[in-house]
């Protein structure tokens, strides 16, 4: 049996002259001496020297136990090189999202690891190979590039199909050639080549896990040094983090935002800080219930919009008013281009309560402003319906599409759409608002009415 198959030895010799041809031009050689330079500085090599000693005791214990062999060093290397050492260059976007362990984990999982599988351990010939691999490697890429721009859907979505049809046609080969020589697929080495870059993986989390925790503390601890003058500040403020939130990432991004809102110094305000943290992301988990005529949950109200991916972030007290606190999404892009048109969600209102829910769209792009407002009533429809249990009224769909301004009460809440032209007259802004509505008040009051 060859070390390596068809697809392997093809993808090799297209690396190497990929290499060569790199190494041809003068200003990629000019620039190897800084790349190998800036490889060899200590904060590069040390994790990758430790994730190499943490690999050779993983392969160590699944030797002892019987389920690695010498024959699967091939399978350990090209994980190492296409996993384990991927994921390292990752841990900046590993620590900002909270769920990429558990997705995966989830991942591995998933029946499509099996096709790919299949489809991996049945190759064409090596001329045959030679010509799939750039240009399936051309086909996504290309797809990639046309997903980011807005003008360029339609290709994304014709290279998609095509992808999707070249997948089918390798898994019906791949289907065909096990029900012909099915002795060649159903045997020991093959279950052992499937199930080890799984077990591989699964037991390289909790290293990732902790050098994305290490990651993230020594960006607290440096954003400390510059929060804080005095030196026992500092050791207060790191001692807190550490023995206050230990391994909870999620808690240190909200506590690092407290700290800079409230700057606490003694001993008594860093351990009010701990509390108040974790008590907010106890009432995530388990949002109180606010009765609908005082307004909403502000953690139920932060996930109205989530399938449109306009969720919000944390709920937080205003910096100026410490009687108003506020959540809002990021800037949805809906036209794309250098300043494209966008939709963002707002929820206002006390610690215990949103009284406010807003959505604001910036129209920089007239010309696509037709896609905004289509966007903009499909967020509206689904607000007035996770908030309120109701459809959209006719009169406000209309000024919708119409850009016009209209007031109305709906069920005990205000509701205003308001265009507001810019100074610049270079665009303007949509703003729907959805307000509680205080039985003697024209607008609900935080201080006396959502207690």
């Amino acid at each position: 049996m060859d070390i390596f198959n068809n697809r392997e030895v093809a993808i090799g010799i297209w690396l190497l002259a990929f290499v060569a041809f790199a190494v041809s031009i003068k200003s990629v050689r000019q620039s190897i001496p800084s790349l190998w330079q800036t490889f060899l500085h200590p904060k590069i090599l040390t994790p990758l020297f430790l994730m190499l000693v943490y690999v050779a005791a993983v392969v160590f214990v699944l030797f002892e136990s019987g389920f690695w062999n010498t024959s699967q060093l091939k399978n350990t290397i090209f994980w190492t090189l296409s996993v384990a050492i991927v994921s390292m260059f990752r841990i900046p976007q590993i620590s900002k999202d909270e769920a990429y362990f558990r997705i995966l984990l989830k991942d591995n999982f998933k029946i499509i690891v099996i096709l790919e599988f299949v489809i991996a351990f049945y190759t064409f010939s090596l001329l045959t190979e030679l010509v799939i691999v750039p240009a399936l490697t051309f086909l996504v890429t290309l797809q990639a590039v046309s997903e980011t721009e807005h003008q360029y859907r339609q290709v994304s979505r014709l290279l998609a199909n095509i992808l999707t049809a070249i997948g089918c046609g390798l898994v019906l080969y791949a289907g065909f050639m096990i029900v012909l020589e099915p002795s060649s697929f159903f045997q020991a080495g093959t279950f052992s080549d499937f199930t080890l870059p799984i077990a591989l993986t699964i037991l390289f989390l909790p290293f990732l896990f902790a050098l994305s925790l290490y990651a993230q503390y020594e960006s607290l601890f440096a954003r400390i040094h510059f929060l804080y003058v005095t030196d026992s500040e500092r050791r207060r403020a790191k001692r807190t983090a550490l023995f206050g939130i230990h391994i909870q990432t999620p808690l240190l991004k909200r506590w690092l935002r407290y700290v800079q809102l409230h700057r606490p110094r003694e001993p008594d305000e860093f351990e009010r800080s701990i509390r108040y943290v974790k008590t907010q992301m106890k009432n995530e988990k388990n949002p109180p219930q606010i009765p609908i005529d005082k307004g909403w949950s502000p953690y139920l109200a932060s996930k109205f919009l989530s399938s449109l991916d306009l969720e919000t972030g944390d709920y937080i007290q205003d910096g100026i008013d410490k009687n108003q606190w506020f959540s809002n999404s990021k800037y949805l892009d809906v036209s794309g281009g250098e300043i494209p048109n966008s939709i963002a969600y707002y929820v206002e209102g006390t610690e215990q309560c949103a009284i406010r829910l807003k959505l604001v769209a910036n129209v920089n792009d007239i010309a696509s402003v037709r896609t905004l407002r289509n966007r903009l009533l499909t967020a509206v429809e689904q607000l007035m319906a996770e908030a309120l249990g109701c459809s959209l009224p006719s009169e406000l769909s209309t000024a919708i599409k119409e850009d016009s301004s209209i007031s109305m009460n709906v069920t005990g809440k205000k509701i205003d759409y308001v265009k507001v032209l810019w100074p610049s007259e270079s665009g303007y802004e949509l703003r729907f608002t959805l307000v509680t509505v205080h039985p003697m008040l024209t607008e609900a009051s935080p201080e006396e009415y959502c207690l």
